[in-house]
């Protein structure tokens, strides 16, 4: 099963993350007191910015450079006082043994509580409490990740006082577009450069937005200036994860039907991540099963607005795959939920890329030995029993050898 880009990509290494370079020198500035007999005056970290650019992804990537493990709770935990103190306070005093129980001497754990701004609900009473006995008595470091640094602190003093505010900013355009870059050529995605820069613009420094609609797009065969005006301007506080959370959680059918208004996107599109997403969401099985049913009445109207060219018949599918849907469930499910890629898109995307590598193959052959749609099948046999020769006569990459030779 092919990985979410976003999941993919996610940086290794500190300096791998996109932009703001101070953040990440007072990140590294404080992972680093950590090396010594004394602690941090501050053990705890709190990464403030917008959503989507780099901020999870910052905090991992600084846990992989020092060495660290990670205990990580996130929205979709239940994140009360007791499960707080039960998790993050035995993981940040203990100092001796693994999450695994194995025995770490001296091996330091990063505790990582993301979306902390989110701790007001009903289901997380009691979990600023936890946080502050947590970061009082810690002896590993701890780092909380937030989109509103003010809504968090202005509720608790001691969590302004015991912590460092490390403030991401939106990265540049430039920066976005690079990473694009990359990634296309590690995918084997022809892009242009023109349509790279302005993916990275119509993400208003999202990262992790700009990467899911060049996972979208490359299943053209080839990304230009038109492909990404398909995507159309729309907010990208109103990009697909967040309409499909409004979908999933809505409290009324009107609410649910409103969400999908404010995205620009084909019904029959939504409707794959509405059915790749719907039992992530939905844990009952009788919401589950009034959810499906909902999803294939609306794909019946789909199917029948396609044959018969009758285009009204979509108001009657949005209205099931959203309105429908939202009404399945006996009552809303609490906490974050992270949603997938449409399984049926990823698929996709691997036989665009097989049929990219397959040509630029045939080329190759038909240059060489000629007839190369014809001989295909002959070099793949041969590539079985010496690859490294036929990789040598065609000047094949990894890529193209390993497809010759799994084929």
């Amino acid at each position: 099963m092919i990985d979410d880009w976003c999941e993919k990509y996610r940086p290794k290494a500190l300096n791998e993350v996109v932009g703001n370079k101070q953040g990440k020198e007072r990140l590294m500035e404080w992972a680093g007191a950590w090396k010594g007999r004394e602690k941090p005056q501050k053990k705890g970290v709190i990464i403030s910015g917008n959503p989507g650019i780099g901020k999870t992804s910052a905090a991992l990537a600084l846990a992989n450079d020092m060495g660290w493990e990670v205990v990580e709770l996130n929205a979709s935990d239940k994140r009360d006082y007791e499960s707080i103190n039960g998790i993050a306070g035995v993981g940040a005093v203990n100092e001796t043994f693994g999450i695994d129980g194995s025995f770490v001497p001296k091996k330091k754990r990063l505790i990582l509580l993301d979306e902390a701004d989110n701790l007001f609900g009903r289901e997380d009473r009691g979990g600023v409490r936890a946080i502050v006995e947590v970061l009082r008595k810690s002896q590993q470091p701890i780092i909380l990740v937030v989109n509103d640094y003010y809504s968090l602190v202005s509720r608790s003093g001691a969590l302004r006082n015991l912590t460092l505010q490390v403030d991401f900013r939106r990265p540049t355009k430039r920066g976005i577009a690079n990473l694009l870059a990359k990634i296309c050529e590690f995918e084997g995605v022809e892009a242009d450069e023109g349509a790279l820069t302005l993916l990275a613009e119509n993400c208003k420094g999202d990262i992790r937005s700009a990467i899911r609609d060049l996972q979208l797009l490359a299943l053209s065969p080839k990304i230009d200036d038109e492909n990404v005006l398909s995507l159309g301007g729309r907010d990208r506080e109103e990009d697909l994860f967040r309409v499909l959370a409004k979908v999933f959680k809505s409290n009324t059918a009107q609410e649910a039907r409103t969400a999908f208004q404010s995205l620009d996107e084909a019904p029959d599109h939504f409707l794959l991540w509405i059915d790749e997403n719907l039992p992530i969401e939905y844990k009952k099985p009788a919401d589950m099963y009034r959810g499906f049913y909902f999803v294939s009445r609306s794909d019946l109207f789909l199917n029948r607005s396609a044959k018969r060219q009758a285009y009204v018949l979509w108001s009657y599918a949005i209205d099931l795959m959203t309105a429908g849907v939202a009404s399945a469930k006996e009552k809303p499910y609490q906490g974050f939920t992270r949603y997938r890629f449409p399984s049926y898109l990823k698929k996709m995307s691997l036989a665009r890329k097989d049929r990219g590598l397959r040509s630029d193959i045939v080329k190759k052959i038909d240059e060489v030995w000629g007839r190369g749609s014809k001989n295909l099948d002959l070099v793949k046999e041969i590539a079985k029993k010496d690859p490294e020769t036929v990789a040598r006569k065609l000047d094949l990459g990894d890529e193209e050898l390993s497809f010759l030779v799994k084929g």
